[in-house]
């Protein structure tokens, strides 16, 4: 994808989705909304190329950067920060997470782990707006942005693959907007269902959900 207004049927979902008091609280953020997705387009990529050597075993359906107004851009392929980068190297590893972006990313990488956002837009969500029949909608309308990401014929897949979704409400969303599941290049089919989301109570990701899932045993 180009850019963010490559999307222009989904910002306007998004434009309703934030709709408060028929005050556009998207257009304002447009410009910085596609700051961040370029930049997490180029991660994305050079993940791309840390996992030219490994197939893909385990994939963790996330929800979307996270919306900064400003600095840095923050995300799991950018900076390797934040709760769910510490939850993921968890589930996959007895020692502390590495301080070195580059060197931790790799270690995923080379584990076969991808994790994949299912919306393009760094909003921020909460459980009202994941609770609302639009957010449902824009996670269907999005799809080509994340069959896409899947579809990229980069990506070795292993025999066999396991999925995973990082958080509760965008999980049952992403299961809604494909029930029966999401087709791979090597044509085998992911099937979703309740048992494969890694969250808490919190409806936020757990590790030892992700381990549970992933049938992960040790480091």
């Amino acid at each position: 994808m180009g850019s963010l207004f490559d999307f222009p049927k989904q910002i306007d979902l998004l434009k309703q989705l934030f709709n408060s008091s028929m005050v556009d609280l998207v257009t304002p953020k447009l410009e910085r909304l596609n700051e961040i997705f370029l930049v997490c387009e180029q991660a994305w990529k050079k993940n791309l190329r840390r996992l030219r050597k490994a197939e893909v075993k385990y994939i963790l359906f996330s929800e979307a950067p996270p919306w900064t107004k400003s600095g840095p851009v923050r995300h799991f392929y950018n900076t390797f920060d934040g709760d769910l980068g510490g939850k993921v190297w968890r589930a996959f590893f007895d020692h502390s997470k590495p301080e070195d972006v580059e060197f931790g990313l790799q270690q995923l990488a080379d584990r076969g782990v991808l994790v994949i956002d299912s919306l393009p837009f760094a909003m921020k969500y909460n459980s009202t707006i994941r609770k609302n029949p639009l957010y449902g909608a824009l996670i269907k309308e999005s799809s080509v942005f994340l069959v896409g990401k899947l579809n990229d014929g980069r990506i070795k897949w292993a025999k066999d693959v396991k999925a995973a979704f990082a958080f509760k409400l965008n999980g049952k969303r992403i299961m809604e907007a494909f029930p029966h599941g999401i087709r791979l290049a090597t044509n085998r089919v992911l099937v979703f269902d309740n048992e494969g989301i890694a969250a808490d109570r919190s409806g936020y990701t757990n590790s030892e959900k992700i381990k549970k899932i992933f049938g992960i045993r040790g480091s």
